[in-house]
């Protein structure tokens, strides 16, 4: 291919053999359209584009299972929202087109709303879409390609057609506290060692720092007191013949609950529901080892409406806890599958193992964390991340560096040691705490509102007219970043971007625009 006369034009790689698979077709080059093309990338500092695609490419095109079941009003728009960023790549005609193949193809592929795939390996695939340069501008038509995650333009063009964002959320400390008879145990062993430093400290310290020192060992010992209280309760629970504890003198009888395990078998377990909503389940109904107690945070009662009401979420949890407990403390929460079905649980609800990091495209993707670290680690989307999508954790380390722009962090909630606090000095902190939930309703109310305002405002008309009246042939080689309108997304608001809202295409396009005779940008 000839050289450019520029040298700030990207590169592109040597030409590539092209086979185009026919949908509903044999795989054999007999009954497959073929071409010779290049690839270049959209970003002028990469030297080559995806080097590790092999010299000989088969696409196949999507179809609308590909899409969600539906196709959608714009490939360009799904996939430049899928990615956060402009397209990685441009794939253009190499020579002539001998019998039209290339033409023909991208013609069927504008006229169908379609793409072209590449799957790059089991995890990621190079989807490209189609576009051509304003009429009177010279060039053959060419694709935009954006590198993604299997599986995330389905997904986004979900999203996008019922305007809702992903929402992932952990469990402990975040929306539970939840603890067996081991681990009140160990904690109350902590607070022993806790008391046992502070009271060294109160002999070196001054006059002040004593009083408050004994504060905290005040404290202590109240946690202590409300820790042996649970202890009681769950050996009670634990070793009783009928599964009944007493609670100030009261007699509360388990009832047996219909729960479904991670293989799917279904078992009876028995639930108490006290009446400070606290509950006392077992997660193995024949171990009374695995019992334990469950308290919901405060505000999650308002929060789980909020969630339901007209669905504007998509929601996965994410834990490091083991998956029989997070299966059970989920059913507990949302009553009745009305968030996540019963039938969806197995897929939603994620279980990373202690030691590794969570990742948004781990949860996403449905896949392991070391299935996706390649992904990130190429750059191959936008830092890593996904535009549509709102995670609500305590633990922000407990996250993929990647992953943490999307971060809603929450005040950990720690009920033994809160109450102790507020019971000992009236900390006002600990009231906030129970109010972190409706905090975190507001917060993900605004980011889905200012993420969509910005889709439905500016993202979408102008890729709709992009993929209506093409785009000047100079930009489309050159300079695509310019060209596609900015995406507000979750990362940028939740780091305190928000101003920078999206401000449409490059000033050149207007004048191209209208001496091509296409309608100029609105707004």
């Amino acid at each position: 291919m000839a050289s450019r006369s520029t040298s700030a034009a990207p590169r592109t790689t040597p030409p590539l053999a092209a086979k185009m698979l026919r949908r509903a077709t044999s795989s054999s080059s007999s009954n497959a359209d073929a071409f010779a093309c290049v690839l270049a990338p959209c970003n002028a500092s990469n030297e080559e584009p995806l080097p590790h695609l092999p010299r000989d490419l088969t696409f196949s095109t999507t179809t609308d299972e590909y899409w969600g079941g539906g196709r959608p009003r714009n490939v360009l728009h799904v996939l430049h929202v899928a990615h956060g960023g402009g397209p990685d790549v441009r794939l253009m005609l190499h020579g002539s087109d001998g019998n039209g193949s290339y033409e023909r193809v991208h013609d069927e592929c504008m006229k169908e709303n379609q793409a072209l795939i590449i799957q790059v390996n089991k995890t990621k695939e190079l989807v490209l879409a189609p576009v051509k340069p304003l009429q009177g501008h010279a060039g053959k038509p060419m694709y935009l390609g954006w590198l993604l995650a299997a599986g995330i333009p389905k997904l986004v063009c979900n999203l996008l057609s019922s305007s809702q964002l992903v929402l992932i959320l952990d469990l402990n400390h975040t929306l539970v506290e939840s603890h067996s008879i081991e681990s009140l145990e160990r904690r109350k062993e902590e607070c022993g060692r806790e008391r046992q430093e502070l009271c060294k400290k109160i002999h070196e310290g001054s006059q002040c720092d004593r009083e408050k020192l004994q504060l905290f060992i005040t404290s202590s010992l109240k946690e202590e007191e409300l820790l042996e209280g649970d202890i009681k309760l769950l050996r009670e629970f634990s070793l009783g013949a009928c599964d009944n504890v007493h609670v100030d003198g009261v007699k509360y009888l388990a009832r047996p609950e219909t729960a479904y395990t991670d293989k799917g078998s279904k078992v009876q377990r028995p639930v108490i529901h006290l009446p400070d909503g606290s509950i006392i389940t077992r997660i193995d109904p024949q171990d009374p080892k695995t019992s334990t107690l469950v308290r919901v945070r405060p505000g999650w009662n308002d929060l789980r409406a909020y969630l339901l009401e007209k669905n504007r979420f998509d929601i996965y949890v994410c834990t490091h806890a083991n998956r029989e407990y997070a299966l059970e403390v989920w059913r507990l929460l949302d009553i009745n599958g009305a968030i996540i079905p019963h039938e969806q649980r197995q897929s939603r609800i994620i279980s990373v193992p202690r030691g590794q990091n969570k990742t948004l495209l781990g949860v996403l993707s449905g896949r392991k964390s070391s299935e996706v670290t390649s992904l990130h680690s190429e750059g191959s989307i936008a830092a890593g991340q996904f535009p549509l999508a709102v995670v609500v954790d305590d633990n922000k380390d407990a996250w993929e560096e990647a992953s943490q722009p999307h971060i809603l962090q929450v005040t950990p909630w720690l009920y033994h040691l809160n109450e102790a606090a507020y019971i000992t000095q009236g900390n006002t902190t600990v009231a906030e705490s129970d109010k972190e939930l409706a905090r975190t309703s507001r917060a993900v109310k605004s980011l889905r509102g200012d993420v969509y305002e910005c889709i439905d405002k500016w993202v979408r008309p102008e890729m709709d007219r992009i993929a209506e009246w093409c785009a000047p042939l100079q930009m489309l080689e050159t300079d695509v970043a310019s060209l596609l309108p900015r995406l507000l997304s979750v990362p940028d608001l939740l780091q305190g971007q928000g101003a920078a809202r999206a401000e449409g295409p490059g000033r050149r396009f207007p004048e191209e625009v209208a001496a091509a005779g296409a309608p100029a940008p609105q707004g």
